[in-house]
């Protein structure tokens, strides 16, 4: 712009096309060699920028301002590959860069905490994302059914024109749809999926990170919506990854697919098992955590209908005696079965150890394999085998209680006594 000082013009070290410039009020860039300039914006203040340099290896743009520190662009070969007409289509899914394979770790703290306890004196700098990081660019916003109707809108009261009700019908279909988004789905090089990753669906350029993991094995308890775990990595090798918007329910793909490479860092000190053999472990384990977390909200939720049993007995007309032992009995089988699970939970409170159980020996095949990517121990070997053939015959005893449960249920209702979640629906002749 006119009267805006410029300090250093830089040009990329592939396309020449390709030049930054460090002015008065920000950094710019241009594409097709200074007709006409762009400027960067990703949270940078409008401040001075004295001076720019290029990280040729990692592909950095490195900001250096007028007393306001460093600003880093990571990664910004995705410039090379903008385009007049690639930025008027709907959607672009840039190439990917290679990713690392290996497991973060702070000696310090994670998340937001990674100064630990040392305080502000202490400095830290963000790092670039862990993992396949992805940039995409969005033309316009996606929009609901709610956004179009209210866009509408807008544009008659600047016309100053009526704006009529759409009607009930109309109101109610905003109301059941889903906001739209933008889906990135990862495949391995045999086409299997590997992950969804949910993204921003506003203009623009934008930029989402795939911690190179499995999506996590856990069973999902109904009315809990916050399920933000994530499982083990996969084994180092070649994978895609294509993008797709969501809108009222339909999918539809946007650009091609980006093929990359996940390379290990590198290899371990020690003798160890392969990536792929390592990976396979990890798989199998995710596959015992998923049943095992299901068996326990199987038997929670087994648990929690014996108790609205016993309430629903005590409303009932049934008489004293049978019903009421046997729901007992019922009950003290289902206590043992959490015990093998969970350990004895008299003794959990004041932190007394308790025999191995399931769940321990899970927790210790997981602290095994959380940090590092050397293959599993002998220790995790046994521990996930002896925990597999426990949770057989737990699930197996839980089949059989929940059978005897539904019997009383149905006698109970026999009996007068209210329905109880869970059970089968009453009829009404």
């Amino acid at each position: 712009p006119d009267r805006t000082l410029t300090w250093r013009v830089l040009q990329d070290h592939e396309k020449q096309e390709l030049l930054f410039a460090a002015t008065e009020y920000g950094i710019y860039f241009s594409i097709n060699g200074g007709d006409r300039w762009i400027k960067l914006k990703g949270n940078v203040p409008i401040i001075s920028f004295r001076d720019l340099a290029i990280q040729k290896r990692e592909t950095d743009l490195i900001g250096a301002s007028f007393g306001r520190s460093f600003y880093i662009f990571d990664d910004y070969s995705v410039l090379r590959e903008l385009s007049q007409k690639q930025m008027e289509e709907e959607g672009t899914l840039f190439s990917v860069r290679k990713a690392w394979w290996y497991i973060p770790r702070s000696h310090l703290g994670f998340g937001d905490r990674p100064k630990g306890t040392q305080g502000h004196s202490h400095y830290t700098a963000p790092n670039p994302p862990f993992g396949a990081v992805f940039t995409y660019h969005l033309s316009s916003d996606l929009q609901s059914k709610k956004d179009i109707r209210q866009g509408r809108e807008k544009t008659s009261n600047e016309k100053n024109n009526d704006v009529d009700f759409p009607g009930w019908d109309v109101v109610e279909a905003e109301r059941r749809e889903l906001g739209p988004k933008i889906l990135m789905v990862v495949k391995d090089n045999n086409g299997n999926v590997i992950r969804r990753i949910d993204a921003p669906g506003k203009k623009g350029f934008h930029r989402v990170s795939w911690d190179l993991r499995y999506p996590s094995p856990m069973a999902v308890r109904l009315g809990n919506n916050n399920y933000t775990r994530s499982g083990f990595m996969v084994a180092p090798g070649t994978f895609t990854v294509s993008m797709y918007k969501q809108v009222d329910g339909q999918i539809t793909q946007l650009s091609g697919s980006q093929e990359f490479q996940v390379v290990q860092l590198r290899e371990g000190a020690l003798a160890t098992d392969s990536p792929k053999q390592v990976a396979k472990f990890w798989r199998k384990f995710e596959n015992v955590s998923r049943i095992g977390s299901a068996v326990q909200i199987s038997l929670d939720n087994t648990l929690n209908r014996v108790e609205g049993m016993r309430t629903a007995l005590a409303q009932s007309k049934a008489d004293v005696g049978d019903l009421d032992t046997r729901l007992h009995n019922l009950r003290m089988k289902l206590l043992d079965l959490d015990e093998a699970l969970n350990g004895n939970r008299s003794k959990r409170g004041p932190g007394e150890k308790n025999n191995p159980t399931v769940g321990s020996r899970m927790f210790v095949v997981n602290r095994v394999l959380e940090f590092s990517t050397y293959g599993p121990t002998t220790t995790a070997k046994e521990n996930l085998a002896i925990a597999e053939e426990q949770l057989d015959t737990i699930q197996e005893k839980i089949g059989k209680n929940q059978k005897a449960l539904a019997s009383m249920g149905r006698e109970l209702m026999k009996s007068g006594a209210p329905w109880v979640e869970g059970e089968a629906l009453p009829k009404n002749r």
